[in-house]
């Protein structure tokens, strides 16, 4: 599911907000909050991270939302609204739809094949 870095690896403000957005992931997050945070104009920050980051502020977050979901659905028994919930997303149905698209699969289907040892192509 990597593969959305530019050239961040060597920019020192980009892995800090990176880092935060690591840390704050499960927390209502936008661009506004980071913006303010690391004292930059939300402007000015969003195309600052999109320059090195080749999915933006809201493709960044998804999928680290979606890859802290799946270590959730691999590791317990949580029902999948709770761990959308725990990752960060209010809306149930938004999260299955994100899931879907970055995965190729549903949460449910993720966890079944990763319970029963059956593991699909993963993007």
């Amino acid at each position: 599911m990597s593969g959305i870095e530019n050239n961040s690896d060597s920019d020192p403000v980009v892995a800090q907000i990176k880092d935060y957005i690591n840390e704050h992931y499960n927390e209502k997050l936008d661009l506004t909050d980071i913006a303010q945070e690391f004292g930059f104009n939300y402007h000015y920050i969003s195309s600052y991270f999109n320059q090195h980051i080749s999915e933006g502020f809201s493709g960044y977050l998804n999928t680290v939302r979606i890859e802290k979901s799946c270590d959730l659905l691999a590791e317990t028994k949580m029902s999948i609204s709770d761990i959308s919930a725990a990752v960060g997303y209010s809306d149930h149905g938004y999260f299955c739809r994100i899931f879907r698209k970055l995965m190729g699969q549903t949460p449910s289907q993720y966890r079944h094949r990763k319970n029963s040892g059956g593991q699909r192509n993963e993007k």
